[in-house]
């Protein structure tokens, strides 16, 4: 889910991306009468809320009209009421206006995507018996917010409020507040040297983090309702995200100090978040480095974030994953 400039490792990996998705693609029509995948079913019963929201403090980066303001998507899972019933969410947005690709995948392998059971009730009243910590959940380069549900409900599932983000025009295929369907946009800069893609990534998590903090700013009754609002614990803050979302986690938390710790899967950090002190406590979940080939801007800047951290810090990898 990055640019080739991310690091060592990513031509590999995209080539062996590349095979997979090449002998997929002649699987052709059997590909369309495969049944729906199937998402691990949650321990307890989750509600869902979907918003669509526009921060009219900042232009949209990456379309020339100079009225268009920034959207920030998201969705919100939670421990449900009990007794709570009703229609689940739907899996992905846009699934009638696919792009040609989503993400590394061609469209067609989607196409039993509109029968997965997201498990999740929408509307459903919020379970009351306590405040719930939050975690704000960025997913990574180019995926849709829709391949991280498994993970959203069972963190849920373990008593959290998650809102899972999609990042407009970065995120393979977004519903924008006004209904239209936005695919990426590849703006990497042509010929770009690893400098100056550096730079061009470290703008990305500037974009992002800023969508995270302006997620966060929403949760209150005024936006969300009271009966959901009264029930998130805001002084139990925590974010997460996979790749640059990972990488997006660290820089929320480093410029919001209502975020008290924060998670990186897997992501590569940019910018001037590498080296500069923390106060709160950081998780680095990395893949197997055999299999991954993480890049040394991968190892060095996390190792410098964690060795500046003044809080509690923690490496774990993973073997055998990639």
């Amino acid at each position: 889910h990055m640019p080739q400039t991310a690091g060592r490792g990513f031509g590999n990996i995209a080539g062996k991306v590349g095979l997979v998705v090449l002998a997929l693609a002649m699987l052709g029509p059997w590909m369309l009468i495969l049944p729906a995948p199937v998402l691990p079913t949650p321990a307890i019963v989750l509600g869902t809320q979907i918003y669509r929201w526009t921060d009219a403090s900042r232009d949209e980066p990456v379309t020339a009209d100079p009225n268009d303001k920034r959207s920030v998507i998201a969705q919100m899972f939670y421990p449900a009421a009990p007794g709570a019933k009703g229609a689940h969410s739907v899996y992905m947005d846009g699934l009638h206006a696919l792009p040609a690709k989503v993400s590394v995948l061609p469209s067609f392998m989607l196409a039993t995507f509109g029968r997965i059971d997201t498990h999740a009730i929408v509307n459903a009243p919020i379970s009351p018996t306590r405040k719930w910590p939050v975690v704000m959940f960025s997913p990574g380069y180019g995926g849709p917010r829709a391949f991280y549900t498994g993970l959203a409900e069972g963190l849920a599932a373990k008593g959290y409020v998650v809102v899972t983000l999609d990042h407009p025009y970065e995120s393979a295929v977004t519903e924008l507040p006004d209904g239209r369907i936005a695919a990426a946009v590849d703006n990497f800069p042509a010929n770009a040297s690893h400098a100056e893609g550096d730079v061009w990534m470290a703008k990305q998590l500037d974009i992002r983090a800023a969508d995270m903090r302006y997620a966060l700013d929403q949760l209150r009754p005024e936006i969300i309702g009271a009966d959901l609002a009264t029930h998130l614990d805001l002084e139990h803050v925590g974010a997460i995200g996979h790749s640059l979302g990972g990488a997006t986690a660290v820089v929320a938390m480093q410029r919001d100090a209502r975020i008290r710790a924060a998670a990186n899967v897997d992501g590569t950090p940019y910018g001037a978040m590498v080296g500069k002190p923390l106060d709160r406590p950081f998780l680095l979940l990395q893949s197997d480095y055999s299999e991954t080939g993480h890049s040394d801007k991968f190892i060095l800047g996390n190792q410098l974030i964690i060795q500046h951290d003044a809080a509690p810090a923690w490496r774990y990898e993973i073997r055998g994953a990639k």
